[in-house]
């Protein structure tokens, strides 16, 4: 019972459709805008 409790709450905070599709996009590009968590070294000149 408590794991359908938690998909249901999981699944009413969800958008569909066109709607989810934005969604995703908008947290792509979100997380492309982040910096780097790790910056390479360069090599030595």
């Amino acid at each position: 019972m408590d794991a359908i409790l938690k998909l249901h709450d999981k699944v009413r905070h969800l958008r569909f459709g066109v709607n989810r599709d934005r969604e995703i996009t908008e947290l792509e590009y979100a997380m492309l805008r982040q910096p780097p968590l790790h910056h390479p070294r360069t090599a030595p000149a």
